[in-house]
């Protein structure tokens, strides 16, 4: 029935209608759910969003696909159990995008991701050091963004900068996120003079390995335009 009705909506819109495909499930589960509450569980936002958010249901479904979409969702939904508590947990966080999530190890896999890029901070430092010219030491942070609201690092990075005491100083960095791996230049102007990152930038340009292509982002030529000496990260 989610294939006819989400066909009628289809046709529907062909003719000046405003009526979205997408939302064929939400009406049908819905009553369905008001018939037979024990076998019918009805898609809420509240509920798809977060369940596609931690991996546990897909999304991107096609118009044609809207039956698959209600069937795939009711089964992970039966899989987590009562209805009710699920979807009151899934509510919750779907208000609290700052929290872990459902995986209780998360935080350990995250501590292990960041002592493989420590490990691999130091096995490198030599070859780096080498590379620049001057010694440099490693460094990696800590597991969470924001340790007063317990928010999870989304990402790891480790960074080698020169060996001068404990003073923050211009670094390379390692950036491995969850859909790509960027080798980032950290100017720290602060601490520079002018012309610091030009030089720095072609120092690093001549040791780039083919096939490796230089970037910024938007956010950062838009500060760089606001601020000129606030020269932005550079990562390849």
């Amino acid at each position: 029935m989610d294939h006819e009705l989400a066909a009628l909506t289809a046709d529907l819109r062909k003719q000046g209608s405003a009526a979205q495909i997408a939302r064929a499930p939400f009406l049908l589960s819905w009553l369905w759910w008001i018939q037979e509450p024990a076998r019918w569980v009805p898609i809420w936002p509240s509920r798809e969003n977060p369940l596609q958010q931690l991996g546990f249901a897909s999304s991107g479904y096609a118009a044609d696909e809207q039956g698959r979409r209600y069937l795939d969702y009711l089964h992970v939904c039966q899989e987590l159990g009562l209805d009710q508590r699920s979807e009151r947990v899934l509510s919750w966080y779907w208000g609290n995008l700052s929290a872990v999530g459902l995986d209780p190890t998360a935080c350990e896999r995250c501590a292990l991701a960041l002592a493989d890029l420590n490990r691999i901070g130091k096995t490198l430092a030599e070859d780096i050091s080498s590379a620049l010219g001057y010694p440099v030491r490693s460094g990696t942070p800590g597991s969470f963004w924001a340790p007063d609201a317990r928010r999870l690092r989304g990402d790891g990075w480790v960074r080698w900068q020169p060996d001068v005491g404990d003073l923050p100083t211009a670094n390379l960095l390692l950036v491995v996120e969850p859909e790509r791996v960027l080798v980032a230049l950290n100017p720290y102007v602060v601490k520079n003079g002018p012309g610091f990152t030009a030089r720095a930038v072609e120092l690093v340009r001549k040791l780039i390995p083919a096939g490796i292509y230089e970037r910024y982002s938007k956010h950062q030529l838009i500060e760089k335009k606001k601020r000129p000496r606030a020269a932005p990260n550079v990562s390849w």
